[in-house]
């Protein structure tokens, strides 16, 4: 399969699916130690990854944070509904979810459910001040219907690459 962003086309083989499987779990990893895990040198597994960032396959590097060892919080999903889907309604939404750094994550939906939020807190008090506000600049949110996440069963460790990608 290929992917072209931009300029750059990406063919992507066997071993770039293994280098970005490795750098989804180890994202620091050396290039010599990556290198001997896909099964190739050093220089070939630089140039790789080079051309999958310029080809936008892989977006950044992040650190795994362990929110508990760092600081009490309230980790919180968001359900929103709209009853008005106009251009002016979306964009002031769309305005207050990036500039809420407490909203780590949000995504479109379809169905009853127009809006999908995930929230981190450093209290209940802070989420409620914030849903409040958001509601007083989003007059076309309906509902807002909140979820407390009481613990994480399963973390984000990467996407499962293979299985997408063998479906295509």
């Amino acid at each position: 399969m290929q992917k072209n962003q931009g300029n750059v086309r990406i063919k992507i083989d066997k071993l770039n699916i293994r280098i970005l499987e490795t750098l989804q779990t180890e994202a620091r990893i050396s290039y010599p130690k990556m290198s001997s895990k896909v099964g190739l040198s050093p220089s070939p597994c630089f140039n790789r990854v080079k051309k999958l960032e310029e080809g936008g396959v892989i977006n950044g590097y992040h650190a795994d944070v362990n929110l508990r060892a760092l600081a009490p919080h309230v980790s919180v999903l968001t359900m929103i509904q709209f009853d008005n889907h106009g251009q002016e309604n979306e964009r002031l939404f769309r305005e207050f979810v990036q500039k809420t750094d407490t909203i780590v994550s949000a995504q479109q939906a379809s169905g009853q459910i127009d809006y999908i939020l995930y929230f981190v807190c450093p209290t209940m008090q802070a989420y409620r001040d914030t849903a409040d506000r958001l509601l007083e600049e989003n007059p076309a949110v309906v509902k807002l219907e909140t979820i407390i996440l009481l613990d994480q069963v399963k973390k984000f460790t990467g996407y499962p690459l293979q299985e997408l990608l063998n479906s295509t």
